[in-house]
């Protein structure tokens, strides 16, 4: 696959929102949801949209959809859903996708799921405050789970740490933990490893968690917070985890990603990502990546009617303080809040390219080396 600087992805999809997607392991195929109970899967044979074809639809959840993640080795497809369900999907020879319901024995609804890097459980986040660790019991043939339950409110978000037995988790309990999550069932005893479900730190941030991610090597964390804030945390278990937090002057973060050990990409509400980078100072901002956006304040879209520019003019005061509407548009590639963010191509632990979809019905493609 070629370098591709600049990539929309909505010729294809015609999709009005994409609330999650996932890519497989050789980045054949792509699974998104369009902000429904449906997921699509497509054949993505190259960059370019216009080559891309609609393979399937799994349509097993009767609510909006809130995570998808799809296994590189297995090749299995994990969705979660308001529904309170999780289902694993397998493609058959055929080509069909067959799916099997997760024992969750949530009362509320599911907010997010994650594999692990071995791909031997996964997890489940929820509204009902608890995180559903779960693995395939051969005996039975059914997926089951134990549950961890101690934060006070919806879990919004997970990671997992590369070595496949510690779970980062953030919430809007304003909390950010990290739980061992080492089952005896799939990964036997595990020497200098706390017992499943207990705490090894904890962090309060000050408002709602939407997103945690880990460093490819595990020895740090971060985590975006409602109150505009990007906090990295060192972590050497059995060590006390320090933390750094950077106050942003920007709307909020929704997502983030570690491109390498020395940088972090965070997107959200300001619709174009931030890069930021580790010195002897710690972490700082560098700059936002968006250079369709460089030079304007103003915000995309079409010049409309007299309302339009009403609503122009106040989105502008509270963003950018401006008391009329900007006569220059920035021009950003996504023109909504970004929901997610996925690795595209890794080359050894730095992320080379990586994706971001949006509300605002766009998958874009971003190739690091241009930041």
């Amino acid at each position: 696959r070629g370098q591709t600087p600049h990539l929309t992805i909505r010729p294809t999809m015609n999709l009005r929102n994409i609330s999650c997607h996932s890519w497989n392991g050789d980045r054949s195929m792509i699974a998104v949801c369009p902000n429904n109970n449906k997921v699509e899967v497509y054949s993505t044979p190259s960059p370019d949209p216009s080559t891309w074809e609609k393979l399937a639809t799994l349509e097993e959840h009767d609510q909006i959809v809130n995570g998808i993640d799809w296994a590189p080795n297995t090749n299995r497809i994990l969705t979660c859903s308001q529904d309170r369900n999780a289902y694993v999907w397998t493609q058959e020879e055929n080509g069909a996708w067959r799916p099997e319901m997760v024992l969750l024995r949530f009362s509320m609804g599911a907010t997010c799921c994650k594999w692990s890097p071995r791909e031997n459980k996964f997890a489940v986040g929820s509204s009902d405050h608890a995180i559903a660790i779960c693995y395939y019991e051969e005996e039975n043939h059914w997926w089951v789970c134990k549950r961890i339950k101690k934060h006070k409110s919806t879990v919004c978000s997970l990671a997992w740490h590369p070595n496949n037995y510690f779970i980062a988790t953030g919430s809007t309990d304003q909390h950010c933990k990290v739980f061992s999550a080492a089952l005896r069932a799939v990964d036997g005893r595990v020497e200098g490893i706390p017992s499943f479900g207990t705490p090894v730190c904890d962090f309060d941030a000050g408002a709602w968690v939407p997103q945690v991610c880990w460093s490819p090597t595990g020895r740090q964390f971060g985590f975006v917070a409602r109150n505009s804030t990007l906090n990295v945390a060192e972590f050497a278990h059995p060590e006390p985890a320090s933390l750094q937090v950077l106050h942003l002057r920007t709307l909020p973060h929704t997502c983030l990603a570690f491109l390498d050990e020395g940088r972090l990409l965070a997107a959200g509400h300001g619709f174009n990502p931030a890069l930021y980078q580790r010195g002897e100072a710690g972490w700082a901002f560098v700059k936002h990546v968006d250079t369709a956006a460089a030079g304007s304040r103003g915000r995309a879209g079409p010049k409309t009617g007299s309302v339009s520019a009403a609503f122009k003019i106040f989105q502008n005061k509270v963003n950018f303080g401006q008391n009329a509407a900007a006569e220059t548009e920035e021009q950003t590639r996504h023109t909504n809040t970004v929901t997610a963010m996925q690795p595209y191509t890794i080359e050894g632990e730095s992320v080379t390219r990586l994706t971001t979809s949006s509300m605002d019905g766009t998958v874009q493609m971003w190739n690091v080396s241009e930041f």
